[in-house]
């Protein structure tokens, strides 16, 4: 879920962060935009780099890019 995948990114950021939702916006059905599988059926594409891992090294550029301190 959107909410899985926000937690992972809140947790390898190292930052006390917490989630709020705003009950007045609509919500959508993401299950299937976060499923590959149609990808792996059809044109034989699978993730080469875990999602963790993925988060990581996504954060550690972000950093290194704006966070000049």
């Amino acid at each position: 879920t959107i909410t899985e995948l926000v937690q992972k990114i809140i947790r390898h950021s190292g930052k006390d962060l917490s989630i709020s939702y705003d009950e007045l916006k609509p919500t959508i059905d993401t299950s299937i935009a976060l499923d590959y599988s149609l990808a792996k059926q059809s044109i034989g594409w699978q993730p080469t780099i875990d999602l963790d891992d993925g988060i990581k090294t996504t954060l550690a550029w972000y950093k290194k890019q704006f966070m000049h301190h």
